[in-house]
């Protein structure tokens, strides 16, 4: 089957389980396809194509292709809606398997050494060296822009 055949498919989907795209998925593991000669996001063709234009038009950016089973291979009709980013995120929190600070596998810092970096008085660059991660990295943690489920 193609990726269009089963995208022509999954729109009539009518269960309750996930339908998961066995088909190319980006880095964050969300299903892609060419569609319009461009390289797409398929949860938000399909969320197009069967609920219709998010408020605001197509050209909205302030509206996600939100899944409210928290699997982003899912690409069933009744599990992908179109919410404000403000709305996915706050759903995205909601989900038991959400996957934030050490529960994320590609985490590379414990709770602990986030709380150790916030308190470090000593340059973001020798704060990175000694942790191994970007220096970019060290200031979003102590702006609070990641991590900020920490108190502290």
């Amino acid at each position: 089957m193609t990726p269009m055949k089963f995208l022509a498919t999954a729109i009539l989907h009518t269960g309750d389980e996930c339908l998961l795209w066995p088909f190319s998925v980006n880095k964050n593991g969300y299903p892609q396809m060419r569609w319009d000669g461009t390289c797409r996001e398929v949860h938000r063709i399909l969320c197009k194509l069967a609920h219709g234009e998010p408020r605001g038009g197509a050209a909205s950016k302030r509206h996600d292709a939100a899944h409210s089973c928290a699997t982003p291979r899912c690409i069933s009709p009744q599990h992908v809606r179109w919410k404000t980013r403000k709305e996915n995120i706050a759903e995205g929190t909601n989900h038991t398997n959400a996957q934030s600070g050490e529960r994320n596998k590609m985490a590379r810092l414990t709770a602990e050494q986030v709380l150790a970096i916030r308190a470090d008085p000593r340059s973001g660059s020798a704060i990175s060296r000694d942790y191994g991660i970007a220096q970019g990295t060290v200031s979003n943690i102590k702006l609070r822009q990641r991590w900020r489920h920490i108190p502290g």
